[in-house]
């Protein structure tokens, strides 16, 4: 959300800055500085915005490879047949 909040800042600010760029207002080299300055923050803040996705999505996959290796490791003890026949015996389904 932060990051977010961030990007539509800068870009509004990029605007504002293009904006008086094209109108000619105040120092145009300054205008053009500041632009690039700002154009660059923003594409850093977007860096680390798609580094964060790519992160949570390696979590998420760890996650769920977790979970399988624990179900196999059960299988493979019978836990999970002995616990999936408990289940059953309780909802009385066998």
């Amino acid at each position: 959300m932060d990051l977010n909040a961030a990007i539509t800042n800068l870009n509004t600010q990029i605007l504002e800055t293009q904006r008086k760029l094209t109108a000619s207002e105040g120092d145009k080299a300054f205008l053009e500085k500041e632009l690039k300055r700002l154009m660059g923050e923003k594409a850093e803040l977007e860096r680390q915005f798609n580094d964060l996705k790519v992160l949570r999505a390696q979590v998420a996959k760890l996650k769920e490879e977790l979970t399988i290796a624990r179900r196999l490791d059960w299988i493979r003890r019978g836990l999970f047949t002995s616990s999936v026949q408990r289940w059953k015996e309780y909802f009385g389904m066998d």
